[in-house]
Formats: structure tokens, sequence, C-alpha cells
């Protein structure tokens, strides 16, 4: 008679992406596991000769995983040892820098993971700075800040502070931005954001009609 064992799979390593500016939970980021101890590497090297070239399009694998509407992701059934993890949202081409995480995962003496947790931030790619009056400190309440070209905009604060984040970033190529409000004369002007997940600060003084 046969007898067959259960095998009890266990999350050695979990955790949340949020954006750094906003909080929020970010779904859809890829999240690999650049480098392991050797049993973990070795099981790649495996995988990766069996699959051929098929095994870089798989979206998930015991090396990579996604983030789910929440922002949470894992990974089960690691052998000990200290892992590398990269985050990077994809699908939002340069609007967001990467991330990397060091962690260890270990067991107990009865051979229970002690599951790790590994939160990560992305950077996103922001234009930030203050609206006031030309020619003095008083800020300008509600002026529109907005990405040329784009549906991207923002508003200032009572303070006259505004926040664009998550725009696209380039180290040749500038942005124009357009920030205009009730009795001011509008303005344009140009900033870099020089690469993904980097942030520009751009302060604007704007003439009364």
């Amino acid at each position: 008679m046969a007898v067959f064992e259960t095998i009890r799979r266990q999350v050695a390593i979990m955790g949340k992406v949020t954006d750094r500016a906003t909080g929020k939970p970010l779904e859809g980021v890829h999240i690999r596991i650049v480098d392991g101890p050797p049993a973990f590497t070795e099981r790649i090297s495996v995988l990766e000769a069996i699959h051929g070239p098929a095994w870089d399009l798989f979206a998930k694998g015991p090396d990579r995983t996604w983030t789910r509407p929440d922002g949470f992701y894992y990974f089960m059934d690691l052998p000990d040892g200290t892992y590398r993890l990269q985050a990077v949202l994809k699908r939002r081409g340069t609007r967001y820098g990467s991330a990397l995480s060091d962690v260890t995962v270990s067991r107990t003496p009865q051979g229970n993971v002690n599951f790790v947790l590994s939160n990560l931030q992305l950077s996103p790619s922001m234009v930030r700075g203050k609206v006031v009056r030309q020619g003095s400190a008083v800020p300008v309440v509600m002026a529109e800040i907005r990405v040329s070209g784009s549906l991207e905009y923002s508003h200032t604060d009572e303070n006259g502070d505004y926040m664009l984040a998550g725009i696209e970033a380039s180290a040749s190529l500038p942005r124009s931005l357009t920030v205009s409000a009730v009795g001011y004369q509008k303005r344009i002007l140009d900033v870099l954001v020089p690469s993904p997940g980097a942030e520009a600060v751009l302060d604007v003084q704007i003439a009364p009609l």
C-alpha cells in the first residue's frame, strides 16, 4: 500500500510595495530574486536549462512574482540563506524608480520557516515646488500646474506647494509645465527629471494680471 506524504508549503518572504510619495499600494510591481544562496541559484540554473530562452518570458516562477492590487507579494519554499530582491514597475516605464532589498531566510529547529517581512517603496519620478506672487512670498492657492502634452496636472495647496508625481523621466528631454491661476499671468517653464525615481524642484513666481 502506497503512503503519500503531504508537503506543507511555507511562505518564506512576504511584503508590500507602496508609492514612497503617497504611501498607496502599487499593483503589478515585478519582484525578482536577483541573487540568492547556492541551493537556490542552482535550482534556478536547472530551470533555465530545461526551459531555455522561454524561461525569461515566464510571468511567475520561484524567482519572480507580481504584487496584487493591495500591493502584497510573497515567495514560498525558499532554502535558507540571504536573498536580494529587486522591485520594478515595468508597465509604468520611467515613472518610477526601482528598489532593492536584502533579506535572510532561516528555519527553526523544527524545520519551520521564519518568514521574512520585506516591505519596499518605489520613488515616483516627480516635480515639486511652490508657486508665489511675483516679487513676494505670498503663496498662490489653487494654481494649476499641468504637464504639456499630457493629462497630468496638480494644484497648489494653501501654502502654494504642489507635487506632480509619477511623470515620465528623461535625462535629455525636459518636461514643459504650464502654471496658471485665476487673476494671474500664465507661465510656461521647462524642467528636467533626469532619471526614474528622481525628484526635481521648481519654484515659480507668477505675475498678477
